[in-house]
């Protein structure tokens, strides 16, 4: 496409739960910045258009071996996106504690976060997520963002012949009120 010189640009689809600490001890801060690393590594690529360190010392110490071609690098520095998409639907908490008990969340078991409600699926309603999710995003990569994706999952009852979903227009006044937080912050 770009080789074309074509009008117009190339993006990726991010899945993204901010993960925050269980606690301030810095044995969770550290696992979440590396839990962070972990989801955000296939952004990393193609943002940077190389293979981070982190990454690399990881195939490393786990004995794993990318197989390239000789120009596999130049093809990756070259074919970084211009913006990313971006589906939100909570946050994630993470413990260093083993005992901690772990709940399924929409992408990774976590822990539950006591400051938030969640769906009958554990996913943890976090409409300042949404805004933690642009500013970590973008601060990390300097790029156009789009929320592609963002919404709530609920087992929906009926009421005669409609759908009571006044929760439903809440969540998304709510997560639309953090978007324009983030927008007056300057992303």
């Amino acid at each position: 496409y770009k080789k074309m010189k074509l009008d117009g640009q190339i993006g990726m689809m991010l899945g993204y739960e901010p993960m925050y600490p269980k606690t301030c001890n810095p044995e969770d801060v550290l696992l979440a910045e590396l839990s962070e690393n972990e989801l955000l590594f296939y952004s990393d690529i193609q943002v940077l258009g190389y293979y981070p360190k982190y990454i690399l010392n990881y195939f490393k110490n786990h004995d794993i071996t990318i197989k390239k071609a000789q120009k596999d690098d130049e093809i990756l520095k070259a074919g970084k996106v211009d913006y990313i998409a971006l589906s939100y639907y909570s946050s994630s908490v993470c413990s260093s504690d083993p005992d901690e008990p772990k709940q399924r969340g929409n992408i990774a078991y976590t822990v539950k976060n006591p400051f938030l409600k969640a769906t009958e699926w554990g996913w943890q309603m976090d409409p300042a997520g949404l805004r933690i999710s642009l500013m970590r995003i973008y601060n990390r990569y300097r790029k156009p963002l789009f929320i592609v994706e963002c919404g709530v999952g609920v087992r929906e009852k009926m009421k005669g012949e409609r759908i009571e979903d006044d929760y439903r227009i809440d969540f998304f006044r709510k997560h639309l009120l953090e978007v324009e937080k983030a927008i007056e912050y300057g992303i």
